[in-house]
């Protein structure tokens, strides 16, 4: 479902578990969120199959940082997306919520 729902240019893997990445290259803050909404959007309203007749609803948290905004660093762009991941958990589930600028941000 989310690989067939971004650019061609974009790169969708499993981070580990229940996580996914999505690379948005050449995406501003303002462009990444959009994605990330109507990424939000796409699976909260889209049941999907149990393979046996029924469907169930999903939900998904989305954390997001930006390069340079939130790091130079791959490491450091998936620490910040991953904080904000769980903030938007934390704050009720199935949003986004884009990263704080961290102080590496400030002075790389």
């Amino acid at each position: 479902m989310l690989a067939g729902s971004v650019r061609s240019v974009d790169s969708v893997g499993r981070f580990g578990g229940e996580e996914f990445v999505i690379l948005l290259p050449e995406m501003d803050r303002r462009e990444a969120l959009e994605t990330a909404e109507r990424l939000r959007g796409l699976v909260s309203d889209t049941p999907q199959p149990l393979g046996n007749g029924n469907t169930v609803a999903m939900t998904v948290s989305i954390g997001v940082s930006v390069f340079p905004d939130h790091g130079e660093s791959a490491d450091t762009l998936c620490a910040a997306a991953d904080r904000a991941m769980y903030q938007a958990k934390a704050d009720g589930r199935n949003q986004v919520v884009l990263a704080p600028l961290t102080e590496e941000a400030h002075n790389p």
